[in-house]
């Protein structure tokens, strides 16, 4: 579910029509709860998906970026990753392809960047661990650059207040270090940072940045930072 700034939702996962009317996956409703029914971009899945759109996200131009596992979006061929207009109309230019499933994405306005985190192992042809990160701009180009990766899967992210990105999911490894299931890692190298582990004993399945820049932490954990905390828990970011 993605709140729109006039009020409007988008909303995305795995169905076929709404109230009756056909809808593949992804529809907008209006600030009054009802299908918008000149808004239309249908999202094909892949046949191998288990669910189709994982994440929506936006950045301050309103344009919507959609994660999950698919094929098409509105008959045109995208892999796991698109971005329309606000008015839902596909981007025709901004086209990074990637061969797995996407479960989260952050947008960095500042930075024109885009960060995308799940299960994959190439963006664009090229090889990526599960992390990645594109360019707002353009065709959405992979950054090389920013070389890091993880052991499993990612399925939260926040961006905190310095540009450090904090991942989450399960794995063993992140950005070239033991990490067990949250990293943070360099917004210049994607390398984990050497003196942040919070090492918690279960799985992290949602991050986020106050505006204090402290990191929430949710999951399926009962210790982390050394502490007993039981699924839900607050971190110092530096």
């Amino acid at each position: 579910v993605l709140a729109q700034a006039d009020g409007g939702t988008i909303i995305g996962g795995e169905f076929e029509s709404i109230n009756g009317v056909q809808r593949h996956n992804l529809a907008r409703l209006t600030p009054g709860g009802q299908l918008d029914l000149a808004w239309r971009a249908d999202v094909e899945a892949n046949p191998n998906s288990n669910g189709v759109i994982h994440v929506l996200a936006a950045d301050d131009a309103g344009n919507i970026y959609v994660g999950g596992w698919f094929i098409q979006v509105q008959g045109e061929p995208r892999e796991s990753l698109a971005r329309l207009s606000s008015a839902g109309v596909l981007d025709p230019l901004w086209h990074p392809s990637v061969s797995g499933v996407v479960h989260t994405l952050a947008t960095v306005q500042q930075s024109n960047l885009v960060y995308l985190g799940g299960v994959f192992d190439s963006v664009d042809g090229q090889p990526a661990g599960s992390v990645a990160r594109v360019s707002a701009s353009g065709a959405g180009v992979f950054d090389t650059t920013w070389a890091t990766s993880v052991s499993y899967s990612v399925v939260a992210m926040a961006v905190a207040l310095d540009g450090s990105v904090f991942i989450g999911g399960q794995f063993d490894t992140a950005g070239g270090l033991p990490r067990h299931n949250v990293a943070k890692l360099s917004a210049e190298t994607g390398l984990a940072d050497p003196a942040w582990d919070a090492d918690p004993d279960g799985s992290v399945e949602a991050l986020a940045i106050d505006n204090l820049g402290r990191l929430h932490a949710s999951g399926d954990f009962d210790q982390i930072g050394g502490e007993a905390r039981y699924g839900i828990a607050r971190l110092l970011a530096d």
